[in-house]
């Protein structure tokens, strides 16, 4: 299963379900007299209850600590779930490619093109080589720069998400 956001957020959801109907539960587990005391008829189950009850309060704190903590880490990165930002990261991984090879592309044509006057070493004095290099070649640090950053976010918020404990209700 594929864990994100929106898949804690439901876990929780469901826990906080099951917490109300284990609490309204209890209301089987005890009695009112006609003098206003309450009693407890079935102590065993109500002591059951009471310990789920606490043990599932615990684990949606806990679940929603960690979407708090993922939520603040992929705004770091501007996106809103782990699939998101795993496009984000893949995008920027294409768009250094496709500038690798713009570059690539016009070394290749003018070589070819002019492979009597320029060689592998001095192919990028070609003035069409050179304005391809203008153009593509600053690019590519700030995306790389940009890829690191996603790349680092996404490790984060994997690290968080692993302390998702599902409650599997």
């Amino acid at each position: 299963m594929k864990t994100d956001i929106d898949t804690i957020q439901a876990d929780i959801q469901a826990v906080q379900h099951r917490v109300r109907a284990l609490q309204n539960e209890t209301i089987y587990t005890i009695t009112i007299k006609p003098t206003g005391k309450v009693e407890v008829v079935d102590k065993v189950r109500l002591e059951s209850l009471n310990s789920e009850t606490a043990r599932l309060e615990e684990l949606a704190a806990h679940n929603s600590e960690v979407a708090e903590r993922l939520r603040a880490t992929l705004a770091k990165a501007g996106q809103e779930s782990i699939g998101a930002l795993f496009n984000a990261v893949d995008a920027s991984e294409q768009r250094i490619a496709r500038s690798r090879g713009i570059i690539n592309q016009a070394i290749a044509t003018w070589l070819k093109a002019d492979s009597w006057k320029y060689s592998v070493e001095n192919i990028r004095e070609h003035p069409r080589v050179k304005g391809a290099l203008e153009e593509t070649e600053p690019l590519i640090p700030i995306e790389q720069a940009n890829h690191k950053h996603l790349s680092e976010v996404l490790k984060e918020a994997q690290t968080i998400i692993a302390g998702f404990r599902p409650s599997v209700l």
